[in-house]
């Protein structure tokens, strides 16, 4: 399990997740199910969290290359009064509207086709993020089975090495 690769902090991840899963900590007196055992590694999960904000970033990014190729709209108001003792007060206001349309930018509409690319590459990243979380989990999991079996299969035969090495007692 160790020849993986893993970083660090995995490796005490799937350690932690290990422990709980054999019942050997004191926070948990039974063992989780595969299905909870998952739930809480997706809730705490950094490359499954970072994965995750790579998608909303892209997601964002979609937004944004779309408004560029969207008209916008602006406007503007002014108003200035003077008022003077000498001469005459004088109210002067002024409005304008303004309204842009690109007609035809091969830059935004390549710029959107890109973003539309990385976003596809974003929602794949995540994917591929899932399911090694889940074969981590899932391998975590078996190997907590295993070693809570041998456990168990090492203390019978321990208590029947016991029974065995007892002298026989006769009845009285």
């Amino acid at each position: 399990l160790w020849s993986r690769g893993l970083g660090d902090v995995y490796k005490r991840q799937l350690v932690t997740i290990m422990l709980t899963l054999s019942g050997l900590t004191s926070f948990q007196s039974q063992a989780i199910t595969l299905k909870e055992a998952y739930d809480l590694a997706r809730s705490s999960d950094p490359l499954l969290q970072q994965s995750a904000a790579a998608l909303n970033n892209s997601k964002e990014n979609i937004v944004q290359a779309k408004a560029a190729l969207l008209p916008s709209i602006d406007g503007e108001i002014k108003s200035n009064w003077q008022e003077n003792s000498n001469i005459d007060d004088s109210n002067d206001q002024g409005y304008a509207v303004n309204l842009k349309q690109p007609v035809y930018s091969p830059a935004l509409n390549s710029a959107y086709n890109k973003v539309k690319i990385f976003d596809d590459q974003a929602k794949l990243n995540y994917q591929i993020s899932e399911q090694n979380l889940i074969k981590r989990v899932l391998d975590a999991y078996v190997d907590a089975m295993i070693a809570k079996s041998s456990l168990s299969t090492a203390q019978a035969q321990e208590l029947s090495l016991i029974h065995i090495s007892e002298p026989t007692r006769p009845e009285r």
